[in-house]
């Protein structure tokens, strides 16, 4: 609890306003999960990228371009915490659309 309260990161529960309507259709719904960002995007349209954990630099680029021409299309990408493809790009990518959850 700790450390997502000092990553600034919020917990959020199944049956709470916060918790996206979207994932109530999955099978296996998380029934909490931590999320870090304006937690309101997540009622949007959404997509995740899954990636290597150590990304290669094809796989790197690729996440890049995949989700900067995402989010210009109005998707919020949400992702984990991975190595390379995420931590790699999420930064770069946030400050060109504005749509990372």
């Amino acid at each position: 609890m700790r450390r997502g309260q000092k990553a600034g990161a919020q917990l959020i529960f199944r049956g709470t306003p916060a918790y996206p309507a979207a994932f109530n259709n999955l099978n296996d719904a998380p029934p909490f999960f931590w999320a870090v960002g304006d937690a309101a995007l997540l009622h949007g349209p959404t997509l995740g990228l899954v990636g290597a954990r150590d990304a290669s630099s094809l796989g790197t680029r690729m996440s890049r371009f995949l989700a900067t021409r995402l989010g210009e299309e109005g998707y919020v990408i949400c992702l984990g915490l991975a190595r390379g493809a995420c931590r790699g790009n999420r930064h770069r990518n946030d400050c060109r659309t504005g749509r990372w959850g």
